[in-house]
């Protein structure tokens, strides 16, 4: 009796199958019967019988877009060709949790990125045969995995240096916003004096200081005849009543009181 293939590997075939529009003779059971399995397959039965995808080769396929996930839950694969096609996009690192796969091909496509460090690692221990030549954007090396981290570590400090310069900006107006208004307050106080309007709180109320001229004669009466000398200067003789002292000149008197 022909058993079906195994139904994880039928539906991980199939969404590859629609993912890239795939026009082989894919139809039916992909591994059987051993006439009509897929173009590009191969199959092998595992304990129970069960036919199982062990090996795919979509070279020159005219494939595009992304590798896609759904190869990860084809887990007897041994072989992977997806070389000489239009794939785009990083080498993702779930190839390398494939834990059968022997042989992968993604050579002459357009990839670009770094190639993840476990390939590398599976390479140098013999246990895959990795070949990723003519991809113009894929750096190919181990060394690109630290430029990658090296740049990455420059574009954050850069957005570090940004965001404090940005930060520093924003301090500097604050304090000159600061100053512009009490500069503005006091610059307002003192134009308030230089326009003679100052005002004195004397028991809640506010008295204006003005300025009177008096007579000769006011000024006679006040001082009580000049009787109170208070002192001597340079403008000449201050006499003084009961409540406010009074300046007299020699020649002509003008009081301010």
């Amino acid at each position: 009796m022909l058993l079906e293939t195994q139904k994880d590997d039928v539906d991980a075939i199939t969404n590859i199958k629609l993912a890239y529009r795939v026009t082989r003779n894919w139809l039916g059971d992909p591994c059987g019967p051993e006439a009509y399995k897929w173009d590009g397959l191969d199959c092998n039965f595992d304990g129970d019988g069960i036919p199982r995808i062990t090996s795919m080769n979509l070279s020159t396929s005219g494939l595009t877009g992304h590798i896609v996930p759904d190869l990860l839950k084809l887990t007897m694969l041994k072989s992977l060709d997806l070389s000489n096609n239009n794939l785009t996009g990083d080498v993702p690192y779930f190839l390398a949790q494939l834990q059968s796969l022997q042989n992968l091909n993604l050579e002459n496509n357009n990839l670009s990125g770094s190639i993840p460090n476990e390939l590398f690692q599976k390479q140098r221990d013999g246990i895959l045969s990795l070949r990723v030549g003519q991809n113009p954007n894929l750096c190919a090396s181990t060394s690109c995995n630290q430029q990658t981290n090296d740049t990455k570590k420059k574009k954050h400090n850069a957005v570090i240096i940004v965001l404090a310069s940005i930060a520093g900006i924003l301090l500097l107006l604050v304090i000159a916003a600061v100053i512009t208004f009490y500069q503005s307050k006091y610059y307002d106080v003192d134009k308030s004096i230089i326009l003679g309007k100052p005002r004195n709180s004397i028991k809640g109320s506010e008295l204006e200081l003005k300025q009177r001229q008096y007579s000769f004669n006011e000024v006679v009466k006040i001082t009580n005849s000049f009787d109170r000398i208070l002192g001597r200067g340079g403008f000449g003789t201050v006499y003084g009543s009961g409540s406010s002292p009074v300046n007299k000149k020699l020649d002509g008197v003008q009081c301010l009181i």
